[in-house]
């Protein structure tokens, strides 16, 4: 079972500050880019944006918000070594 374990947890602890990185970029951009189609749906000119358009984005951007969040428990309980690890974000 430490074999398997160890198999996935030291390419997640490698790639853990790129994903990290990029996984907040995209996710401040869907989030930023739903709250602003939402700002503009409000208005009269552009009133044209659906919310199938909206959504998506927003459940994009909230979901890799989570993903990062949890991405540290993962390596943690997936640890072969079982020493004491600890991860700064």
């Amino acid at each position: 079972m430490n074999i398997i374990k160890a198999v996935f947890f030291y390419p997640l602890l490698w790639l853990r500050g790129i994903f990290l990185g990029i996984g907040k970029i995209s996710s401040v951009i869907c989030l930023v880019s739903s709250v602003l189609m939402i700002i503009l749906k409000m208005t009269e000119q552009f009133s044209t944006i659906e919310w199938v358009q909206i959504i998506p984005t927003a459940v994009i951007g909230f979901g890799t918000f989570i993903l990062m969040e949890f991405y540290d428990q993962i390596i943690l309980k997936l640890n072969p070594s079982g020493a004491e690890l600890t991860l700064y974000k």
